[in-house]
């Protein structure tokens, strides 16, 4: 009976995983085979998703074990540049066996993975709760709906997204088997892949865990809710242990980066009328593409879907009818905290209101609906249908045909678009409604019509994302690949990821939410700091020059200073030579930050041209070596060429970088200061002819005193926290495998002597 359980259960992971392939072909494969293997989707996808991966993939192979990238912005740890969107990622570890370039062509078929995987680890928790006797399996139905759900729709922009939703439930089926000593070491896995692949969401997830087993274990004896509790910390401390290798430098970096602050504002209390209808149309509707919304509010990044293929509410509102057990209530309280603002934020911690932990709320979600699937009747689920076509319905016509103020504001910006998600929603419900009616509702119908539904509203939103310069943005793509730096003094002069982070140039500014937190106090002291971007730094004259910006790529091969130019089919990149100043130059005069502060923004980059910016505390560090000047007696119309030409004079010699870090030659007549324009993040050791030297920030960028005459300065660069990081994830897998090793001996043992 035993043997026919699991061959039971190992077919329905199999039969889950066909469905969810056979369902993602249906999604992916059009776009795939229709631009030549490729897949490019719009926005925040092509410009960081593309980029990163090819950015990281550089980093692995070429950097020798280094952990400092130039590429992202002006320069940043490998570790958190990349930990928050792929280096976690078993999915992105492919990518690392194929060559240079080749992500764009894998990027279909890792969505497709991600999304068999997600069906299958939500088939393994869903079918925790379903009738094991019966040989209708609702709980691949299930999966499907979380699979394909709105929440992964909106979200297509974000590649890493994904691979969060993909092995999540494996966290919930952890909970429920904690009475299971057998399965406690794959729920330290669970929590290991789960905090190893992405540390944002992670935490997310652990008051998601903390919320569910409140709700879920309530009312039992204290004495085994305690021991589930223990059980359930030891496992948590296990799994995050070993994956401390990424965990611990991450924490270390969002400690320091501004959006960890905390939003405690009275505006975030309640949200205003436009927001919370624009979360009703997340629930009701399919997933909406979130740089154009089709109504309620034209731009959105916050993931705001929480839509189940098919069903939609209906299934939920039913099982709520009648429920009166612990899902009901964690359903109620969850949908409590997805309308209040404040709420929302205590999964972050209070530092920001997404809804991207709307998957967690699908999958409790798919969990009802499943078990109204199996006794339709007895949870009266043409009850709940109505009651979600009538709202759907009232929503709808609402939004379409009501002003929303006196102004006569409309809220539908694709009208057409707006009406067929409208159609599609209801639609759904109907036909099962007619189906229950005519006494039709069998599986395979419910299956087939939820597959279809799947890849119905997946592909759709796809297809809204997707834009049509596929292959002007390949071929910029792969030529960008192999731009080289020509001279490691200096970058480029963009902004543009894909120019910057693909091939071996860098740039002054980039699109990322996880640049060095010492860049942001740079941008922040510039006001031009936006948490995920530095390309505001352009608006500054003169920074770019100052940031050794002395590189531009243009498509004009008739414009002069031409030094290199790269091409990919008929695609060619000319790199045109500039004036910039170096990285490393000597500077010999200052001015304090609040003086810098009061300099109009249009000449602060003139300003810093001028003077290094230091603190009041550092003076004493930079006397005699160094004179204040005020900033009214800086020259603000003086050529940028002219003052750029006069820092290369002043460079430091034989400058070379590499992922480890960087070095050079000093030749003064004095002591003097060096103005190094990258990054002081902690992570940086500073050493003259090889002993240890102490490092001024200036501003977020790093100041130098080197003495007189010849000398070797080298800084080179180890992420906080990595190496304590590695060590506390090796202690904890070796002992780890120690205790799985003596569990499954001890098993065995105890099996031999019962026979």
């Amino acid at each position: 009976m035993g043997t026919s359980l699991k061959l039971r259960k190992n077919y329905g992971i199999l039969k889950c995983a066909v469905l969810g392939l056979i369902t993602a072909l249906l999604t992916f494969g059009f776009f795939i085979i229709r631009y030549g293997g490729v897949l490019t989707i719009s926005d925040d996808f092509n410009s960081q998703q593309l980029t990163f991966a090819q950015a990281a993939w550089n980093a692995v192979h070429y950097g020798g074990g280094g952990q400092w990238t130039w590429n992202l912005d002006l320069g940043s740890s490998v570790i958190t540049g990349f930990g928050f969107y792929n280096l976690g990622s078993p999915f992105y570890w492919i990518f690392l066996l194929f060559p240079k370039g080749s992500f764009p062509y894998l990027v279909g078929p890792l969505y497709i993975l991600k999304y068999v995987v997600a069906c299958v680890t939500a088939y393994i928790y869903l079918r925790l709760f379903t009738n094991k006797d019966s040989k209708y399996d609702y709980a691949i139905i299930g999966a499907l709906i979380y699979a394909f759900s709105g929440f992964q729709a909106v979200n297509l922009m974000f590649f890493h997204f994904h691979d969060v939703v993909a092995f999540f439930p494996l966290l919930l089926w952890g909970i429920e088997t904690l009475d299971d000593k057998k399965k406690r070491p794959w729920f330290i896995l669970a929590i290991f892949i789960n905090c190893l692949v992405n540390y944002f969401f992670f935490i997310q997830e652990v008051i998601f865990m903390v919320i569910y087993f409140l709700f879920r274990f309530w009312g039992e004896p204290i004495k085994e809710t305690m021991k589930k509790l223990l059980t359930c910390l030891v496992c948590g401390i296990f799994g995050v242990a070993m994956a401390s290798v990424l965990f611990i430098p991450s924490v270390l970096y969002i400690k320091g980066n501004p959006r960890s602050e905390a939003a405690l504002y009275l505006k975030n209390f309640v949200f205003d009328s436009k927001a919370l209808l624009h979360l009703i149309k997340g629930a009701l509707l399919p997933g909406d593409v979130m740089p154009a919304n089709s109504a309620v509010i034209f731009q959105n990044w916050d993931s705001p879907s929480c839509y189940m293929p098919l069903f939609g509410l209906s299934c939920v509102f039913a099982f709520a009818r009648k429920d009166k057990g612990w899902l009901k209530k964690l359903l109620i309280f969850l949908g409590i905290v997805s309308i209040f603002p404040f709420m929302t934020s205590g999964f972050l911690l209070f530092t920001a209101v997404y809804q991207r932990w709307w998957y967690m709320l699908v999958l409790v979600m798919a969990l009802a609906t499943v078990k109204v699937l199996e006794q339709p009747k007895e949870y009266a689920m043409s009850k709940g249908i109505l009651i979600y076509v009538l709202a759907t319905t009232v929503f709808f016509l609402a939004i379409k045909y009501v002003a929303f103020n006196s102004l006569k504001e409309q809220m539908v910006f694709y009208n057409d678009r707006f009406t067929y998600f409208y159609i599609i929603a209801v639609a759904g419900p109907v036909l099962l409604d007619i189906l229950l009616r005519a006494d039709k509702f069998k599986y395979g119908i419910v299956l087939v019509s939820t597959m279809v539904l799947c890849a119905l509203t997946t592909g759709i939103t796809l297809l809204y994302y997707k834009d049509d310069n596929t292959n002007e943005y390949l071929n910029k793509y792969e030529a960008a690949i192999n731009l080289k730096s020509i001279d490691d003094q200096y970058r480029y002069n963009t902004r543009d990821n894909v120019y910057t982070l693909t091939g071996g140039a860098s740039g002054f500014g980039c699109f990322s939410s996880t640049i060095e937190n010492s860049a942001h106090e740079f941008n922040i002291l510039l006001e031009v700091d936006t948490n995920n971007s530095s390309q505001g730094r352009i608006k500054i004259p003169g920074l770019p020059e100052l940031l050794g910006g002395k590189y531009s790529i243009t498509t004009d091969g008739t414009s002069g200073n031409i030094v290199d130019q790269v091409s990919y089919k008929d695609t060619t990149l000319y790199v045109k030579e500039g004036t910039a100043f170096p990285i490393g130059f000597a500077m010999d005069k200052y001015i304090y930050a609040n003086e810098l502060a009061k300099v109009p923004f249009e000449k602060r980059g003139i300003a810093l041209m001028n003077a290094a910016v230091i603190l009041p505390s550092d003076t004493a560090n930079v006397d005699p070596g160094m004179t204040h000047i005020n900033p009214s007696e800086i020259d603000y119309n003086k050529p940028v060429d002219e003052m750029a030409k006069a820092a290369e004079a002043l460079a430091v010699k034989n400058f070379t970088r590499d992922y480890h870090g960087f070095k050079c030659t000093t030749d003064y007549a004095k002591d003097t200061y060096v103005y190094f324009a990258v990054p002081n993040d902690n992570g940086w050791t500073a050493t003259i002819d090889g002993q240890k030297a102490s490092v001024i920030d200036s501003g977020g960028m790093m100041l130098l005193k080197v003495p007189q005459g010849q000398h070797s300065v080298e800084f080179s660069y180890q992420t906080s926290g990595f190496k304590a990081g590695i060590a506390l994830s090796a202690i904890s897998w070796a002992a780890f495998a120690g205790l799985w090793i003596f569990s499954a001996v001890k098993s065995k043992k105890a099996g031999k002597e019962s026979k």
